[in-house]
């Protein structure tokens, strides 16, 4: 998947700019830093999220193993090597725990920066939603190995998308002439390459009862390098992340993300925080935002 070929809706055009929602405390922590934390998927407060895609998965393979499959592909002569794919499909889509692998990380931007759904569910007790302008957050994120992606909510599409991963991936194995490799081989490096595409479908497949709130999602995915890593820690559980950087090695002089605006969510002094959410993004060296106030009342919030 690339930015210029989004999973998602490709008639939709891209926002200029996008916001992701977050606390005081973690504001504070991304322009100190000046980056923001993409989080490992498995470890994302809502399962749901990626189960969602596991259950698409699912019973697009299952349809796959059906006898109709099977009578289309008899003749290739790896049938056999066919139907251990499409179990171990199923397999591996329904046991998170085995995706060692596949590390892949995400962040989360909206392109409305005053939802209340948004400020409850990310902004607690209160905070900001950060406007970063679209094109150089991509360029950025490009030197860094993540892309942009609209999240995908509806149903027929989230199937329409996986059908065609499945069936891409068999007539593949299905049209494989052994040369140099066994079939078995073949069909595990297949398997590999697509779970890894599967993975990232994962992240931005989202119920649909979640599409007022526009999201998009950086993705990216590392090369096992734990040196990268950065960890935080919840009651329960340590919560391994990657760093994006807004001003990378890799960029050209003094390219960096662009600070568009900086929404101040509902707070019982928006004025005050409004004032010292602009010092500490000129402190950062990122020029003065707009700085607005929500129109969700405080009390909405608490």
């Amino acid at each position: 998947m690339t930015q210029a070929d989004n999973v998602g809706d490709k008639a939709a055009p891209f926002p200029g700019q996008l916001y992701h929602y977050t606390t005081f405390s973690k504001f504070i922590d991304i322009f100190r830093s000046k980056s923001i934390w993409s989080t490992d998927l498995r470890y994302l407060n809502d399962k749901n999220e990626y189960r969602d895609a596991i259950k698409t998965m699912t019973q697009i393979a299952i349809e796959f193993s059906s006898a109709e499959t099977k009578s289309k592909y008899a003749a290739s002569g790896v049938w056999e090597h066919i139907e251990n794919f499409i179990g171990r499909i199923i397999i591996s889509a329904n046991n998170p725990s085995d995706w060692t692998n596949w590390q892949v990380y995400t962040v989360s931007f909206s392109e409305d920066g005053d939802d209340l759904s948004q400020w409850r569910a990310y902004a607690r007790p209160s905070g900001v939603a950060v406007g970063l302008d679209r094109k150089s957050l991509v360029d950025i994120a490009h030197l860094q190995n993540f892309w942009l992606e609209k999240c995908i909510y509806r149903e027929k599409e989230k199937k329409k998308i996986i059908r065609h991963l499945i069936e891409k991936n068999v007539d593949i194995l299905s049209s494989f002439k052994e040369v140099n490799q066994s079939p078995f081989d073949f069909a595990d490096s297949l398997y590999k390459s697509m779970m890894w595409e599967f993975a990232k479908f994962a992240c931005v497949f989202k119920d649909d009862a979640f599409e007022s709130e526009k999201e998009w999602r950086l993705i990216g995915q590392t090369d096992g390098n734990v040196g990268e890593l950065l960890f935080h820690a919840t009651g329960t559980l340590i919560i391994p992340h990657r760093p994006i950087s807004f001003v990378p090695e890799k960029a050209e002089r003094r390219s960096r993300v662009k600070v568009s605006e900086v929404v101040i969510g509902p707070s019982n002094e928006p004025g005050l925080n409004g004032l010292a959410a602009l010092r500490l993004v000129l402190n950062a060296g990122f020029g003065a935002p707009g700085i607005r106030q929500t129109r969700a009342p405080y009390r909405e919030i608490l």
